[in-house]
């Protein structure tokens, strides 16, 4: 699907549904390496709405699992336009 909230609930259900915990954590990582990085982080059963609301619009990488828990949410922009 070309819409990400389709795919980020498609993804987690599907998981979830092989049995994975719904409270997996997972971390989406948006132009990773770019002065307009994003984390987001949350759980799998909330990655539709994680996705939704931080309005991915930029290539996007998935983590999931336990070391995603260790994903610090930011904005590097925001903190780039801020200085």
């Amino acid at each position: 699907p070309d819409n990400p909230t389709v795919l980020g609930v498609s993804v987690s259900a599907r998981l979830i549904a092989a049995g994975l915990d719904r409270a997996t954590p997972v971390a989406v990582i948006e132009n990773a390496t770019r002065t307009d990085e994003r984390v987001l982080a949350g759980r799998i059963d909330g990655l539709g709405d994680l996705v939704e609301n931080g309005v991915i619009d930029g290539p996007a990488l998935l983590v999931i699992g336990k070391v995603a828990a260790q994903a610090q949410p930011r904005d590097v922009s925001a903190t780039r336009d801020a200085a």
